[in-house]
């Protein structure tokens, strides 16, 4: 699939949807905990966020939840469409996607799939909210409606995709196990490399480049790319 739009749409304007289903989509076909604790590394501030996921029991794309009776914003007027649902063992998870990192998310958009996930699934099981790109301000949201809101930028979760990935090419000898996780997550790459996003190598990790950088100057440029 992914190589198909790459040969095809030589332009590289692929859509927000190919976007969610080449990179999330791929990663679901790793082992439920694999695939979260990725997750997981790419939010911030994730010190609350479980750790234990139990097995992926429903993963959908873009499901349409219905019940809007009670939801004060409803932009298709007669359902809420979040871009990824999963239901693990231990807990369930929105996903809302936007296609870059520079904006899009909207506190009303996670309010009404909030609610919406409440009206489908009333047991009151744990919800976890992942706002993946479009957030302008990397912070926690400080509204206690949203304390289950976690934002995450699409570098960062290629940085942790790309770790991974090294982690296992790196075992000498690898289990078959290891060469389909290899396989999958270097799948995703692929897929990011559509966009033209790779991983970027932020100044922490420039061990040699950081010993000639002086201390502000070195202050001032991480906060310019802070991602």
């Amino acid at each position: 699939m992914i190589y198909s739009y790459s040969k095809i749409k030589t332009d590289q304007n692929y859509n927000e949807d190919f976007k969610t289903y080449s990179t999330l989509g791929v990663l679901q076909f790793l082992p439920a905990q694999l695939f979260w604790n990725i997750l997981k590394a790419s939010v911030i501030g994730n010190q609350n966020m479980p750790s234990i996921t139990g097995e992926m029991v429903q993963i959908d794309f873009w499901p349409k939840w219905y019940n809007v009776q009670n939801i004060k914003v409803v932009l298709n007027s007669t359902y809420i469409e979040p871009d990824v649902f999963i239901r693990f063992e231990n807990f369930d998870c929105v996903i809302e996607v936007k296609k870059t990192d520079s904006f899009g998310q909207h506190y009303d958009q996670w309010e009404s799939q909030i609610q919406a996930y409440r009206n489908e699934y009333p047991e009151g099981k744990k919800l976890i909210y992942i706002a993946l790109g479009g957030n302008q301000i990397l912070d926690a949201p400080s509204q206690e409606k949203f304390r289950h809101v976690y934002k995450s930028t699409w570098q960062r979760l290629i940085r942790e995709i790309d770790k991974a990935l090294q982690e296992r090419v790196s075992v000498i000898y690898k289990t078959e196990t290891i060469n389909l996780e290899i396989r999958i997550l270097q799948s995703v790459m692929d897929a990011f490399a559509c966009y033209n996003e790779y991983v970027v190598e932020l100044l922490d990790t420039m061990n040699i480049h950081c010993q000639e950088i002086k201390q502000p100057t070195k202050e001032s440029l991480k906060q310019l790319w802070k991602i």
